[in-house]
């Protein structure tokens, strides 16, 4: 029987009422099912990619972090959109968040006002008391994979939004991924 591509939406838990490391052991648990489910899925196993944008972008890389460190070769691919790779907000591999990084031809004071209100700090103190409760520093790669030594990931593509406040982080981690040796492709 010929395998076929498939989508898996994982419906993981969300903080407050489920702190970290909840949605990230969800998301984890999904891609080892997969993996284990191959045949009845009708999917190849050794062709398994994570996906996902914003938190959920946060997710899949941590998944593929973690599948390297164990050493279980389950993902081979990784397409993150505008994910939030940085929630310390640490200033990483020539990452500076600055609203000057931004080249605004047209309608600057409404994208400056959309920039300014999310500012450099993103939300993060109600990030920190919402989903990670205490229970981690943010500055862990799981939270902060900018932060992290990314060898040995997967091949990866970065789709960034020219004017999300998340591109600068972005950027600086799809490059942080190719001095690593990891093949990566970034789309803005």
């Amino acid at each position: 029987m010929d395998r076929q591509a498939h989508s898996v939406f994982v419906d993981y838990r969300l903080a407050p009422e489920h702190p970290y490391p909840a949605g990230l052991t969800d998301c984890f648990d999904a891609v080892r099912w997969v993996h284990d489910h191959a045949d009845e899925l009708v999917v190849d196993p050794a062709s398994i990619a994570v996906a996902g944008d914003s938190a959920g972008g946060n997710l899949a890389t941590v998944c593929a972090m973690i599948d390297r460190d164990r050493k279980l070769g389950l993902i081979k691919y990784q397409a993150l959109i505008y994910p939030s790779v940085n929630m310390a907000g640490a200033e990483e591999e020539g990452h500076r968040w600055s609203p000057e990084a931004y080249e605004i031809r047209n309608h600057r004071e409404y994208i400056e006002q959309i920039l300014g209100f999310v500012g450099a700090d993103h939300g993060r103190p109600k990030l920190h008391e919402l989903y990670l409760q205490g229970r981690i520093d943010v500055t862990h790669p799981h939270v902060s994979p900018l932060l992290a030594d990314l060898h040995g990931m997967p091949e990866t593509l970065i789709i960034t939004g020219e004017f999300d406040f998340l591109r600068l982080e972005n950027e600086a981690y799809a490059r942080k991924l190719a001095r690593s040796g990891v093949k990566t492709t970034v789309i803005r």
